[in-house]
């Protein structure tokens, strides 16, 4: 929590304004701050807030108002901040919470250096301090004499803090940058006789001595104006010296014109900050930075750490730093260039910097860029130095300050893939691992108070997402909380909307630290970064950037974001394209500036045109695959948004590895759109996909998609998305061996598209069901549901309807022993396979077409269908059609007596469905190898196959299974005389 008062007064939790309130609450803040973790007494509180004209209800009032305080204080868990404290209150600040604090503990810590002569971390630290201030102290806060007072107290310890940090810029030879400021600042405060003074001898300096002598005249004009006086002895003394060129006026003779320090008193130099002690990981890439650094080369090696906004470079190139100390005993020099910052540091002001740093001062500086390069790079020269440039915008902004000869090392950290600089060897600063992420937060807090939270402690490390800066700020927030348990800051970041103001503390704040990179980016590459904190994190393709910002292509705008860090390639997918991923806290980030700068309606628009290249895509890679093409719902001709044809060719040019690829996302996808009640695309998407995961046996992820889309064509009483669902969830239950509930939910199917008048639809579902209806002896209604179809089918000429139509009337005769009408009904069903085109379609009639001629005791052409059908499945890719056309030919050997023939297709079969987990297969593939050992008379090894067979076959509900099996086992108890075989198996 941080405690404002140099400015307008505020309370900040976690990146959060609290609400604090009308003035007087407000001002009993103010009051209860000053006198931090002290008690106040409830009088003195009155006479702060109303002085002597007290109100009869003042103590009530008091009350009120501390209240107020404490229910602001409660919605940032920090409620035990105000406490009662007889007979008043008592406000609890921890060091470093209260920026008053700070400023104090800064200006001492600034003031010490000055006198110690030591004016560059003089300089550092009066500046931090003063850029603590906001605006006038208290800045709303009403009137109070203490109030005042305090005010009146910190303006003068602010105008003294900078004068202070004037005069150590002075000694530290910036006179020619302070000119204007000191101008500006004085005709604010005129009166100020330190600051006349001071811009009197920057300008003498300058060598500018008329107008240091007018300057003279200006203070003491301004002076007699205000106050009636003449100047006093600062101003008059120094007056005096600058008319008579005093030569102590001048700068040290290390800055003197031409001064140039040359002996041994420069080196070494060493300008690390302070390693961190609880430094975790990155052994691998520390070692590989160590050794680039530490090569022998002829040039001088360059590490560039790069890296998203948060993971740790400066910390890794500090730690490295301080380790390689020894290998370049001359000197370490660090210097942070702020190039994600507004204002980045110039090179010639670095090279001005590094100058003094090394010994060269004043005029001795020259003033054009290449020339102060050339003069860094001599200083250098067969020195062993190490150089660490911290924060680095872009190659120009370093490029001059390299050295020139082999010796020294440089360096460099960048949010941005600096490539160009000359002996660059990128190193990318990852994520920490998983169990570094985990042992950093512990050597923050204390591994006890982890091992006592388990799970609330892994929802605290994945709302981090292995960011060592988030890791970082919540580990702080509880070392700076005791009594906290981890599961109170786990609970505050389960709500990714706010999460990122959690992840705030002091000067470490995610958000700040994105925004450095996000507010440099080209305004076509920030607006592809907003929206892709729209679309979910996922591993995305390139295409969605075009989607997004609503143009052909936008490998532009991606190679900037790639540039910056703020995105990713994680991989190249099976169609050769890359994939992207944003790391969570900067998807939150631009989901963020989303939210604040682009319209819902441009914020809608942008993720519709997403999700519809979806339905693009899964409708090409659909009329890809060879199957029949079920209608189900329109994506043919589907333009709402679509990627460009080269991208939809490449991408789905192999629909079944498109669709492994792309299976989670799909599934993701789906959810994002029922979510936002898209019925339209969620039943096209649901259609697009059917096929695919089904080829590929995604059932599950089938499953997944077909139930969300389902749900939302309930809730949004849309028929047509029921139907499509429930068709989809039926296959899966029907692949799964529920076969009376995937007729259950066909049944809903065929309502819903009856309803809303999708004859097509209809005609499929009912053929669908009459084949399953058959299967479990259904026949008369069976054959109704297939005529029927077959009728809608021939009406509408749609082919993929009347093969399938065929194929379920060829079963129904067979299971009726019709079996000369089943062979002509499966040839009739093959002829119109082979008009469609689909080799896979045609190996489907084929395998029909092997078992029904098996069933007619047809068994050499049996085999032969079953051979043509195992080719088209595989030309198709298709596992699960292979594997039962495997069975099928090995049940063909088994009715022609060649059993030897018939062990390989079985034993393939059964190790294919073994793996896809397909139940209904494995009972087909075990009971025809338990026949087929039953056939060469070995029975101790059938009847396990054939007890296993029945079981699952009986499980599962198929009869004609069943009846193989138990006529199997039937011949072995007729026929068997060995009183050893197992009983249980023959049941």
């Amino acid at each position: 929590m941080e405690f404002r008062v140099l400015g307008p007064l505020q309370v900040v939790d976690g990146g959060r304004q609290l609400t604090l309130g009308g003035p007087k609450q407000r001002c009993m803040l103010a009051t209860l701050l000053l006198n931090a973790n002290r008690p106040v007494s409830a009088e003195r509180l009155s006479e702060a807030l109303w002085g002597h004209d007290q109100p009869a209800s003042a103590a009530a009032n008091l009350r009120s108002y501390a209240a107020g305080l404490r229910r602001a204080f409660d919605e940032a868990g920090e409620g035990e901040r105000l406490s009662t404290d007889r007979p008043g209150y008592r406000l609890t600040v921890h060091r470093g919470e209260l920026d008053l604090q700070l400023f104090e503990e800064l200006l001492a810590q600034g003031r010490e250096a000055l006198t110690k002569a030591d004016q560059g971390p003089a300089v550092a630290v009066l500046r931090a301090a003063l850029a603590i201030w906001r605006g006038p102290a208290f800045d709303g806060v009403p009137s109070t004499p203490l109030v005042d007072a305090e005010i009146l107290r910190l303006d003068e310890l602010r105008l003294t803090a900078t004068e202070d940090c004037v005069e150590a810029r002075l000694a530290s030879a910036e006179h020619a940058e302070l000119i204007g400021e000191l101008t500006a600042l004085l005709a604010e405060k005129p009166l100020r006789e330190r600051l006349w003074a001071a811009l009197m001898l920057a300008q003498y300096r300058c060598g500018r001595t008329g107008e240091a002598l007018e300057t003279y005249a200006g203070a003491r004009s301004a002076l007699i104006e205000h106050l009636g006086l003449e100047p006093g002895r600062l101003l008059r003394d120094l007056h005096t010296r600058i008319l008579n060129r005093d030569p102590q006026l001048d700068l040290a003779p290390s800055e003197q014109p031409g001064g140039v320090q040359t002996g041994a008193s420069v080196w070494p130099v060493c300008q690390l900050p302070l390693d961190t002690t609880d430094f975790t990981g990155r052994d691998e890439v520390a070692a590989h930075a160590r050794e680039v650094l530490t090569r022998t080369t002829t040039g001088v090696p360059i590490a560039v750490l790069t890296g998203l906004p948060g993971v740790g470079k400066t910390t890794l190139a500090i730690r490295l730093a301080h380790q390689l100390r020894g290998h370049y005993p001359d000197g370490q020099l660090f210097i942070h260039l702020a190039g994600g910052s507004d204002s980045p540091r110039t090179p010639s002001a670095v090279l001005a910097e590094l100058l003094r740093t090394l010994g060269v001062g004043g005029a001795a500086i020259p003033q054009g860029v290449e020339e102060r390069g050339a003069l860094l790079r001599s200083r250098l020269s067969d020195r062993r130095v190490l150089l660490v440039f911290d924060d680095v915008r872009d190659e120009a902004q370093v490029r001059h300050l390299l050295p020139g000869t082999p010796g020294a090392a440089v360096i460099v950290t960048s949010r941005s893939r600096l490539a160009t600089l000359p002996g660059t060897r990128l190193i990318d600063v990852d994520l920490l691992a998983t169990e570094d992420a985990r042992s950093l937060l512990e050597q923050i807090i204390g591994d006890g108070r982890l091992d006592a939270e388990p799970e609330a402690t892994e929802t605290v490390l994945k709302a981090c997402a292995r960011l060592p800066l988030a890791i970082r700020i919540v580990g702080a927030k509880l070392a700076a909380r005791p009594g906290w348990p981890v599961s109170r800051l786990a609970r505050r970041l389960q709500d990714e909307h706010e999460r990122l103001s959690e992840f705030a503390l002091g000067d470490m704040a995610i958000r700040a630290s994105v925004e450095l990179s996000y507010q440099g980016l080209p305004a076509a590459a920030a607006r592809l970064f907003r929206r892709l904190g729209l679309v979910g994190n996922r591993d995305n393709p390139g295409w969605i950037a075009a989607a997004l910002l609503d143009v052909p292509d936008a490998e532009r705008e991606l190679e900037v974001l790639l540039s910056a860090n703020l995105l990713q390639i994680i991989g190249i997918d099976a169609a050769g394209q890359p994939r992207y991923r944003m790391h969570d806290l900067l998807r939150a980030y631009a989901g963020e500036q989303a939210a604040a700068r682009e319209s819902a309606e441009e914020r809608e628009s942008a993720v519709r045109r997403v999700y519809a290249g979806w339905v693009a895509l899964a409708a090409a890679a659909t009329r890809n695959l060879p199957l029949i093409r079920r209608p189900r719902v329109e994506t043919d001709g589907f333009t709402e948004w679509v990627p460009e044809p080269d991208i939809v060719e490449s991408h789905v040019d192999k629909p079944s590895a498109w669709f492994d690829t792309e299976r989670v996302n799909l599934v993701s996808v789906v959810e994002d759109v029922t979510a936002r009640g898209w019925c339209d695309l969620a039943t096209r998407l649901c259609a697009a996909v059917d096929d695919g995961f089904g080829l590929n046996s995604f059932w599950d992820a089938g499953e997944r998609v077909a139930w969300v889309v389902r749900d939302c064509g309930v809730r949004w009483g849309d028929d047509m998305a029921v139907g499509v669902a429930t068709s989809a969830l039926s296959r899966i239950s029907a692949w799964r061996g529920h076969l009376d509930e995937a007729i259950v939910l066909l049944d809903e199917s065929v309502q819903r598209f009856r309803s809303c008048g999708e004859e097509l639809e209809y005609a499929y579902a009912v053929i669908q069901r009459s084949f399953w209806l058959g299967q479990r002896q259904v026949f008369d209604k069976a054959m109704q549901d297939v005529q029927e179809g077959l009728k809608i089918a021939r009406i509408f000429g749609e082919l993929g309807a009347e093969c399938s139509g065929l194929r379920s009337l060829a079963q129904l005769h067979s299971y009726l022993d019709e079996h000369d009408q089943a062979v002509t009904s499966i040839r009739a069903a093959i002829d119109v396979a082979r008009e469609l085109g689909l080799p896979h379609t045609q190996a489907d009639s084929l395998q029909g077409a092997a078992v029904f001629l098996l069933n007619a005791g047809h068994a050499d052409e049996g085999q032969q269908a079953a051979e043509q059908a195992i080719e088209l499945y595989r030309e198709a890719e298709h596992r699960p059609g292979e594997a039962y056309a495997l069975a099928i030919l090995g049940r063909a050997y088994l009715e022609q007596g060649r059993h030897l023939l018939a062990q390989p297709p079985l034993d393939q079969s059964m190790k294919i469905f073994t793996t896809l987990g397909d139940r209904r297969g494995k009972a087909l593939a075990l009971v025809c190898l338990g026949r087929n050992y039953l056939a060469i008379g070995d029975v101790a090894r059938a009847v396990p196959f054939l007890g296993r067979s029945l079981r699952m076959s009986r499980e599962l509900g198929i009869p004609w299974l069943i009846d193989s099996a138990e006529s199997a086992l039937a011949t072995i108890r007729t026929n068997s005389k060995d009183s050893s075989t197992p009983s249980h198996h023959l049941t």
